[in-house]
C-alpha cells in the first residue's frame, strides 16, 4: 500500500469532478483530460533526482487544474445537490486549508 500523497489526492479529485460532470450533465468549460494524462506520467518520475523540478512544476499545475475543476463545479451545481458537501471539502485540500 503506498501513502496518499498530495499528488494521488489531487488526481482523485479531478477524477471524481469528471464523473460528477458526466453524471449531473454538466458542461464544463475545459476538462483538461489530455494535460492531466501528461502530468500524471511526469509524476511517475517522483523518484529521480534530475526531474524533480519538473515534478513540482506537475504538481503546482495539478492543483491549478484540480482547483478550478471544482470551483466551476460548485458554481455549475445547484444549491441542494448531494456533491457540494464533498466538493467544498475538496476545495478545502486544494486551497492548503487543514481539514
Amino acid at each position: 500500500m503506498t501513502f496518499p500523497t498530495d499528488s494521488k489526492l489531487l488526481n482523485k479529485i479531478t477524477d471524481y469532478c469528471h464523473k460528477v460532470a458526466k453524471t449531473e450533465e454538466l458542461k464544463v468549460r475545459q476538462s483538461y483530460v489530455r494535460e492531466v494524462k501528461e502530468l500524471k506520467l511526469t509524476q511517475c518520475f517522483r523518484g529521480k533526482s534530475h526531474s524533480r523540478k519538473k515534478v513540482a512544476k506537475a504538481d503546482r499545475r495539478m492543483r491549478t487544474i484540480a482547483g478550478r475543476l471544482v470551483r466551476e463545479l460548485l458554481r455549475e451545481l445547484p444549491s441542494d445537490s448531494k456533491y457540494r458537501e464533498h466538493f467544498e471539502l475538496c476545495l478545502k485540500f486544494v486551497n492548503g486549508e487543514h481539514l
